[in-house]
């Protein structure tokens, strides 16, 4: 469902045509990508995304927004399901009610969705809006992408 999407939330054209596209200038073979969740230990545990197509390879657009997706649909751990709402029950409290309104959102059926347990993507509770990436130069060259996020829905 990636569009893109003007400043004042008017949907420019369909991204399909860009997701060959090189994603950097220059082309480089591998990309890191930090992203913030509610539980910040989590960061830790789960590292970065990572996209690496090998040398010689090239990362494209839409390299990058497969692995931000199969990142955030990942589900929790039995070990991370069992330890989050014992240490960090405000914020798992949060991710649980983010839970439950992406089970009651999502267009599938509800149970299903359920049955399939909480997601990484949950830990961004209500920032999983993406709006972009900005870059971080490295001393050694390497790419360095900040995962941009923002509320679904802006409260009115």
């Amino acid at each position: 469902m990636a569009k893109r999407i003007t400043a004042r939330e008017v949907v420019v054209r369909n991204i399909r045509d860009k997701l060959k596209e090189v994603a950097t200038h220059p082309p480089t073979s591998r990309v890191t990508i930090a992203y913030n969740t509610a539980v910040p230990e989590l960061l830790n545990h789960w590292g970065p995304i990572v996209v690496d197509k090998g040398e010689g390879g090239t990362v494209t657009v839409g390299d990058i927004l497969d692995a931000v997706f199969d990142f955030f649909q990942v589900p929790l751990t039995y070990a991370e399901g069992y330890e989050l709402p014992r240490e960090h029950s405000a914020e798992f409290s949060r991710m649980s009610l983010a839970f439950h309104k992406r089970c009651r959102d999502y267009p599938a059926i509800p149970e299903k969705t359920y049955e399939g347990g909480m997601l990484r993507v949950d830990a961004l509770t209500d920032r999983y809006k993406w709006w972009g990436m900005w870059v971080q130069w490295n001393p050694d060259g390497s790419w360095y992408l900040n995962l941009g996020t923002d509320l679904k829905r802006r409260p009115r």
